[in-house]
């Protein structure tokens, strides 16, 4: 006799737990008859006998069951309260693994490669291709660090004083290793005078006020991003802008950047 369970119900568990809908099946049986033998909650669950096994032994790893000590073998149920702190710990320590990964892969050859691919891919971007809308300022921010830290000559910035910022606690550290490869970063302000809490990005960039007023970055006078709004007047959900890579465009923004920054 097969046990009847909204698919609704499973559903709901699977997306929740990151359970398969075999491990939905076998685990919401067990809840229901708390403790019991593969056959009889396979047939039950209406699982395949010759995968049940292996999937209570899924479940009983990842913290949802318990199997008995002795034979033949049951399979306990465990308070759903505390399956949660199991499945919350088995999850943490995946995930703290998976950091430690990552992080180490940064430092690792396969990266160099991934980099070098991606350096060379780009040089045979169609400029048609070459470009992107970019909405939200977490979207504006990532393609930001992603184009500046490509950067091996030059790296032109203008923003406001809230602008600058926020560009500190994020860019700093790229600044400080374009700077160990000289490549020269230069910041106008949209104000009268240059903020105290600028000094200590000061360190790898050059930074005074100009007379322009917007939010735009020209990397290598190549590449431009810039913003279409005042970041006073639009909350950062709603930010946007546009990033493209066109070289005669650039280069117009740098000599008009420069006429600015010798005033």
């Amino acid at each position: 006799m097969f046990m009847i369970v909204e698919e609704k119900f499973l559903n709901e568990i699977k997306n929740i737990f990151g359970l398969n809908l075999y491990q939905a099946k076998l685990w919401v049986t067990l809840l229901s008859k708390g403790s019991s033998s593969p056959g009889e909650l396979s047939k039950i669950g209406d699982v395949p006998r010759s995968r049940a096994y292996d999937i209570l032994k899924s479940l009983e790893e990842n913290g949802f069951i318990k199997a008995n000590s002795g034979k033949p073998l049951n399979y306990v149920a465990i308070d759903p309260s505390q399956v949660i702190k199991n499945v919350t710990l088995v999850l943490k320590k995946r995930l703290g693994k998976k950091l430690k990964e990552l992080e180490d892969l940064k430092k690792s050859k396969l990266v160099e490669e991934l980099e070098e691919l991606y350096r060379k891919g780009t040089e045979y971007l169609n400029p048609m291709e070459s470009h992107a809308n970019l909405k939200g300022r977490t979207n504006l921010y990532e393609h930001y660090l992603s184009v500046i830290k490509k950067a091996k000559k030059s790296v032109l910035i203008v923003t406001t004083r809230d602008g600058l910022k926020r560009k500190m606690s994020l860019f700093k550290d790229i600044f400080k290793e374009l700077k160990r490869k000289n490549v020269k970063i230069k910041i106008g302000i949209c104000s009268k005078e240059v903020p105290s809490f600028a000094k200590e990005i000061s360190k790898f960039a050059e930074i005074k006020p100009v007379g322009l007023k917007g939010r735009f970055c020209v990397v290598d006078e190549k590449e431009v991003l810039f913003t279409i709004s005042d970041d006073k007047e639009i909350h950062a959900a709603y930010d946007s802008g546009a990033w493209v890579t066109a070289p005669q465009f650039a280069q117009t923004l740098v000599k008009m950047f420069n006429n600015a920054w010798k005033k």
